[in-house]
């Protein structure tokens, strides 16, 4: 924690290879580039959008003004029409009684037909006129077809008649019928009933005329004589159609409609007159609001059941509409209601199609704003980029010319093998690991000959790959440079990561393939480099060309033979008589000479024994499988046998891993070492036979012969001694000899065979894999293995 009570792990890191004069001085370059032109591109747009919205939002306050005003005059116009429309019908009704009550009637109700009809052609509201009686006389007067009169009269004395007529317009009968199943009675009408109650004109609720089948309804009034005694009622029609035919006229906007509407919910009136009744049960009825199936006049007329009267605004849909609901005064007496409805849209659509292509105006200056503002930054930023790509190249030219130096020095580098230049691969690309491979079997195996790991892992030097496993990944390596970031995602690596990447924990994988001539001879693997180097595939190819001549077959010297040297325990032997000695195999002079006198310090003869006892000795067994390939010629230029190069690598291999014995004999050769320490040279052995595979492989692929060769191994007893006289050399045999040579007989071609008790002995220092169970004569059945590479 630090004095201010903060994690210290939290203080801000500074970077201390950072010039902060140099950071501010980009800072403002960045700024004054990239920043300042899109800061004034976006100052121009947004003021440009500010101005929008405000003209949008004045614009469209206005038009919902002007359309309150619209909706308001409509409102009223409507009122007038509907009280200019049923006014007159009340007017008729209190007209016939006055014409009542001055005389002219009597008792005769006949005397009111003339009356009727002149109120008829005069007054194109009323639909029918009629009178009743109190003793239920009844006389009713409507307009037909043909433009003239229909009437219908009825007389209760001196007995009861029913008369219907019919007249043309000029008031000529053009039919007059009796029917006396007719036994209406007016007295039981609501229209009659309701007059005797009123007190003036009485208006019925509204109701579907018969006749016509459209809504109408009924202004009806009480007439009396001159003591006031009620004689009878008078009634006049009025069709509602026509007022809605008035609605159906209004100009209220695309989508708008107006109507009225009683408490009740009923419709008086609605532009689409069809609509407004229905019929049910054999009978018609007005039809409700709600009835019509119209979400938007059932949210309206809910809402002005709610909060009465007034203006509003309704969603319906995801649409917006407006709403003006108002009493209908002075009419009827009923409680009716002007209700309109009208999309907002309607009024202010045109200040949303405005305000678009006042965007659509301004998309295109924001365009050409962000265009020129871009125009600006490509311009300041190709400056900087051209400024940065000098410097990069510089440093990167640097780099590289450093990288290639370290490279000649390592290759350079005496007796060092190919670490050095493994290890300075690995300093210039930042990789975890560089390993050299070399290809082997015929091109179908690689075995890792050196690597370097940054991190002071297990190296995997020795580790051996079966080409067979992986053609794909084999293929690909061996065609060209590599370059995967994630080689296990890759499907031609699959196996190659199950069999190494994902044990290694590698990831990203770098690959350079190693030619001498057309021939690729070996790899360079570069795992999970981190330095972004310029440049890397080539830097690795180069590297690979250095490491070439490594992986090279060491062509032996020339031999001469030499006279024949006789060799005695203890004998000195001279340096120049390092040289094949005939009848002691590949058994240099003065190996043997170190080999014999070690012998003889162990006190041969005072064990009583004419031959030496080993008990853990390991004996590797090469056995060539055809011989007229020995016999032709080797690559190169010296046309040596094919034998005399494989003998060379015999001896190469033995040297290099400090085998004590070798020997050729036929077309098999034997190498053994534990004479001293026992089974602890087991994994020497093991090693020089995976070498010894992979270079005879070579050898036999480059002369274009299949691997005619087997190799076996097996640790346990054999005897040796010093044998002959002239050119004494010494023999081994034994158990140990006879399990190396069975193992070789039963093996494939080029592959390796051990024994149990050699496998024992390699722990796990060392990949085998089961080959079954064998039988080996004077030991029994026994489990072997197929040895594979070095884990």
């Amino acid at each position: 924690m630090d004095g201010t009570g903060r994690d210290s792990d939290a203080a801000e890191v500074i970077d201390l290879a950072v010039d902060p004069r140099q950071a501010r001085l980009a800072g403002r370059r960045r700024f004054r580039r990239v920043i300042a032109p899109f800061l004034a591109a976006a100052l121009l747009i947004g003021a440009t959008l500010g101005a929008i919205a405000v003209v949008h939002v004045i614009s469209r306050d206005d038009a919902l003004r002007l359309a309150d005003g619209v909706l308001d005059a409509l409102e009223k116009r409507i009122a007038t029409e509907a009280q200019g429309w049923l006014g007159p019908a009340g007017r008729v009704a209190m007209l016939l009684r006055e014409i009542q009550q001055s005389g002219i009637f009597r008792e005769d109700v006949l005397l009111v037909e003339p009356i009727g009809a002149a109120l008829l052609r005069s007054v194109p509201q009323v639909a029918s006129v009629y009178v009743g009686s109190m003793r239920g006389d009844f006389i009713m007067l409507r307009r037909n077809e043909q433009g003239g009169i229909d009437s219908r009269v009825i007389m209760t004395r001196p007995e009861r008649s029913v008369v219907f007529t019919t007249r043309d317009a000029a008031g000529r009968v053009l039919s007059s019928v009796a029917d006396p199943t007719d036994s209406f009675d007016p007295r039981t009408r609501s229209w009659f009933q309701g007059a005797l109650e009123a007190d003036g004109v009485h208006w019925t609720n509204i109701y579907v005329f018969f006749s016509d089948r459209v809504p109408g309804l009924t202004a009806s009034l009480a007439f009396r004589d001159r003591r006031g005694t009620v004689r009878g009622v008078f009634g006049v029609d009025v069709r509602l159609d026509t007022l809605s035919a008035l609605l159906a006229r209004l100009d209220i906007g695309v989508g708008g409609r107006a109507m009225i509407i009683d408490g009740a919910g009923q419709l008086v009136a609605f532009p689409e007159v069809e609509r407004t009744v229905r019929e049910g049960d054999g009978t018609l009825a007005p039809v409700r609001l709600d009835e019509l199936g119209d979400p938007v006049l059932t949210r309206a007329f809910d809402v002005f059941r709610i909060e009465g009267p007034g203006r509003g605004r309704i969603q319906v849909g995801g649409r917006s509409w407006l709403t003006i609901a108002a009493a209908l005064p002075g009419v009827t007496g009923r409680d009716w209601s002007v209700l309109i409805v009208v999309p907002e849209d309607a009024y202010v659509g045109f200040v949303g199609r405005n305000t678009r292509i006042a965007l659509a105006a301004a998309a295109v200056i924001a365009l050409l704003a962000l265009l020129l503002a871009g125009l600006l930054v490509r311009q300041g930023l190709r400056a900087d980029r051209t400024a940065r790509r000098l410097q990069v190249q510089g440093r990167a030219l640097a780099a590289q010319s450093a990288a290639f130096a370290a490279l000649a020095d390592a290759g350079q580098t005496e007796g060092a093998g190919a670490r050095p230049l493994l290890e300075t691969v690995a300093r210039t690309l930042g990789a975890r690991r560089v390993s050299l491979w070399r290809l082997g079997m015929a091109g179908q195996s690689l075995r890792c000959e050196e690597s370097f790991d940054a991190l002071a892992r297990p190296a995997v030097t020795g580790t051996r790959l079966d080409g067979a496993a992986m053609p794909e990944a084999l293929a690909a390596l061996r065609a060209g440079p590599l370059d995967l970031p994630d080689a296990a995602a890759d499907p031609r690596f699959a196996a190659l990561a199950r069999g190494y990447l994902e044990a290694a924990g590698t990831r990203a994988l770098l690959s350079a393939p190693i030619r001498r001539g057309e021939e690729t001879v070996g790899l360079l693997w570069v795992e999970d480099r981190t330095a972004d180097v310029e440049g890397a595939e080539g830097f690795a190819r180069a590297a690979g060309s250095l490491l070439a001549a490594r992986l090279a077959p060491r062509a032996a010297p020339a031999r001469q033979l030499a006279e024949p040297v006789r060799l005695a325990v203890g004998a000195e032997v001279a340096p120049t008589a390092a040289r094949r000695l005939p009848g002691d195999g590949l058994l240099g002079a003065q190996r043997t000479r170190v080999f014999l006198n070690r012998l003889a310090e162990r006190r041969l003869g005072e064990r009583g024994l004419a031959a030496e006892l080993f008990r853990d000795i390991t004996v590797l067994v090469v056995r060539f499988a055809d011989p007229v390939a020995l016999a032709e010629a080797a690559p190169g230029e010296a046309r040596a046998p094919l034998a005399d190069q494989a003998m060379r690598l015999l001896e190469q291999v033995a040297a290099a891993h400090g085998i004590a014995y070798l020997r050729v004999f036929g077309e098999a050769a034997l190498a053994a070492d534990g004479f001293e320490g026992g089974g602890q040279r087991a994994g020497a052995m093991a090693a020089a036979a995976l070498e010894l595979q992979d270079r005879l492989a070579g050898l036999f692929h480059a002369a274009d012969q299949r691997p005619a060769f087997h190799i076996g191994l097996d640790t346990g007893t054999a005897i040796g001694s010093a044998v002959g006289d002239a050119t004494p050399t010494y023999n081994i045999w034994g158990e140990a000899v006879r399990g190396a040579t069975a193992m070789a007989e039963a093996v494939p071609e080029a592959g390796i065979h051990v024994t149990e008790t050699t496998r024992a002995l390699l722990g796990e220092a060392f990949l085998l894999r089961p080959r079954g169970r064998f039988w080996l004569d004077g030991a029994g059945e026994m489990t072997t293995y197929l040895l594979t590479g070095q884990a």
